[in-house]
This record gives C-alpha cells, structure tokens and sequence, in this order.
C-alpha cells in the first residue's frame, strides 16, 4: 500500500484519564480516525505529536512527541501524550499530527471535557503546586487577585459551630515546637510580621505576635488581660545579639548577655540598665530560621531561648533581635 498519498485525520474524542496514576496525572488519552486514499487507514503508522498556541503559525509547547508504531485498526486509533501541567495555563492549545512524515492539517484544538470546565481559572504546575489566578505558583496554594479573599462558611446552623481554618504540627519536641504559622509579607517578598503557636510543655500552647524587622509594638498588657491600642508606645530597651552572645552596637538600655550553650542556638540571659517590670514586654525576632520565645524574670532579667536551624553562622549578623515596651 502507498503510504500516505491522501490522508485524513478527525478527532472522535479527547479525554483525561481519570484512573490514571498520581505519578503521571498530566497524561491524556488522544483518540483519533485516519483515513487513506478514501479508506479506514490499517496498519501501524510512524506519527508524531506537537502541542501549539495558535491555529496556524503560533509558537510550540514543549517538546515534540514521536511514536514509530502506532496500531490503527479499522481507522482508528489511541495513543497516549503527555507534555506536562505546565503546558497548560487555561489559554487556548492546539495538537499538530504528523503521519509517515505527511503533516495534518488544520490543527485539532484541545479542548475541556465537561466537568473540568468547572476547574477553570486553576494551574497545577509539574511539583504539583496549584495555582488560582496565576500561572506561576511559588507556594503549595498561591492565590492572586486585584483584592483576594479566601471565605469560609459554615451552613450547619447547630449552636456552637463555625466556620474553622486549622492548622496541625509536625511530631516535635514538647516544647517550642510550632503547631501553625501565619506569615505576612511586603510587596517586596520580604517578612514583616508573624503570628505563630508553639508547644509549651504537654496539653499547653504559646501564642507570639512578632514584628520583622523589629519596629514599635501596639500591644499592651493590663490586669484585665490583653489589650491592643491604636497608640504607638516608643521602646524602652533594644538589642541585637549575636548567636555567640556578642551585644552589637545601636543597642539601648542593656548591660549585659550571658550565653549558654550549644552553639547557634540556647538560652541568653540579658540584663538591663534598670531592671525591667514583669508586666513588661517582650518582642523576641530571630533572624535565621527556627524557633525563639522570651520572657521577663522576677529579677528583672530577660530569657532568651533559641533553636536555629544553620549549623554556622559565617555572617555576624545573624542572631536575634529583643525590643522591649512598658504599658
């Protein structure tokens, strides 16, 4: 038989496989009908697949998948592709097919089997990360919009239920380990301020309002608990140390810091030019990763407990930073 002299390709359909492995979930199954010479195509056919942007012209997506033996019967066909999620950014994809070297024409568009009309709008990169309004995501969840809001409602109207966000911990030591974490970020990328829980010993937790970089707290603690205010009360000690215990310079009010071991992380017990209240407070920011708590002492000292994740600390910036309020 003379291959190819006519040819004639039609889409039947295009599915995504729903059984298909986690491993492989941007495969898809390409089915298609060649005709020849007028005739239901027989036989096995060398073919290739390219994935494009436009109709005609346009720029292609990825690589070029070539099949050297692909079994048609009665002039049908199946074959699976696979050009990975990232090939995929909710704008329009067309399939060229080459056949014995003859290319088909027009392109066959990709297009959305019914129910994942519904996924529109969301991007599940190659690492799995997904994506609503982007087509870049840096996180395993990004969402991005003109004014994001993530909403959760509860429709069960028994008393006492709520809409809930959890966050749950890793196993970890009993104490100073963090069950959750909310981060805030500038438009720079660069942290600026953190709400965290950690554990503080069995069935207790901790809650800490951090400010990064270290700025003037609205915070104020009285006999009938925890008061937030509008107004900005200016600090009454400040300090950056070392992971070494070395007070550097700029800090205020401060005398002295003891440190214990081990090395990049442990306990500093810092001492000030008076001592300070009880009911004073304490901002404790640690500028490595890991964990920091601080507290004031009945003799006026503040202890600082760090555990660091850097194993050296080339760099003599890196340690902690301590500001310090009165209400």
């Amino acid at each position: 038989m003379s291959r190819m002299s006519q040819v004639v390709a039609a889409i039947v359909a295009l599915l995504v496989l729903a059984s298909a492995p986690a491993s492989a979930d941007t495969n898809f199954t390409y089915q298609g009908v060649l005709e020849e010479n007028g005739n239901a195509a027989e036989g096995p056919y060398a073919m290739s697949f390219s994935l494009w942007d436009a109709l005609a012209a346009g720029n292609q997506i990825g690589t070029t998948i070539t099949l050297a033996n692909v079994s048609v019967a009665d002039g049908k066909f199946t074959v699976e592709l696979d050009y990975g999620g990232n090939s995929f950014d909710n704008t329009g994809r067309w399939l060229e097919i080459v056949v014995e070297g003859v290319t088909l024409s027009p392109r066959n568009p990709i297009t959305s089997a019914p129910y994942s009309i519904q996924t529109r709008g969301i991007f599940v990169n190659d690492a799995g990360q997904i994506g609503i309004g982007t087509t870049t995501p840096q996180r395993e969840l990004d969402v991005e919009a003109e004014d994001p809001v993530i909403r959760l409602t509860a429709t069960d109207p028994t008393a006492g239920v709520a809409a809930r966000l959890q966050f749950k911990g890793s196993a970890g030591p009993p104490i100073f380990h963090p069950f959750g974490i909310i981060e805030f970020y500038d438009d720079l990328d660069e942290l600026r301020a953190t709400i965290r829980t950690t554990a503080a010993g069995s069935g207790a937790a901790s809650l800490y309002l951090n400010v990064a970089p270290e700025g003037l707290a609205q915070m104020s603690i009285h006999e009938s608990g925890v008061q937030f205010e509008n107004q900005i009360k200016p600090p009454i000690a400040y300090g950056k140390v070392d992971f070494s215990g070395f007070l550097r310079s700029g800090s205020t009010n401060i005398t002295m810091v003891q440190h214990l071991p081990p090395v990049n992380s442990g306990t500093y017990v810092i001492s000030f030019a008076e001592p300070l209240l009880e009911t004073d407070i304490v901002h404790a920011t640690l500028q490595e990763k890991g964990l920091v708590t601080a507290r004031v002492t009945a003799d006026g000292n503040v202890v600082v407990n760090t555990f660091s994740h850097v194993t050296a600390h080339p760099e003599s910036n890196l340690g902690f930073s301590i500001v310090v309020y009165r209400p």
